[in-house]
């Protein structure tokens, strides 16, 4: 039972972390799309 429930937080942790670092990327990915449309 107690390594079922550390599998199901680890895979949790591991969920916010790739929502995190995606967030993240992709508000990255707009200031480089802003910065290029402003120089054009």
């Amino acid at each position: 039972m107690v390594i079922g429930r550390r599998k199901k937080e680890s895979s949790h942790v591991d969920r916010e972390k790739i929502g995190a670092m995606t967030t993240s990327y992709s508000h990255c990915l707009q200031q480089a799309t802003r910065r290029n449309t402003h120089l054009n």
